[in-house]
């Protein structure tokens, strides 16, 4: 699963939490840092064409709350850290 530009060359093998939106062709990722649900990282990917005939996922977003502060919020609503252009 592709990274934000700054963790290129990391391997990014899970998909924690997915939730699949097919309608959209959308997987939502969310990786909890521990378990009271207060920081971590939440990605959504997009499934899009590859080249042959490959489906390939793209990265278009990556929200990070890094303070586990003990305030649970909705990931959806933690900081953006990255969009493509």
């Amino acid at each position: 699963m592709p990274n934000p530009p700054w963790l290129e060359g990391y391997q990014n093998y899970a998909a924690m939490s997915a939730e699949v939106d097919g309608r959209l062709g959308h997987i939502v990722t969310t990786d909890f840092k521990r378990g009271s649900g207060d920081c971590g990282v939440r990605q959504t990917f997009r499934l899009i064409d590859g080249p042959g005939e490959v489906l390939e996922l793209e990265l278009l977003e990556y929200r990070e709350k890094f303070d586990c502060d003990g305030n649970a919020t909705d990931p959806g609503r933690w900081p953006v850290e990255f969009r493509p252009n």
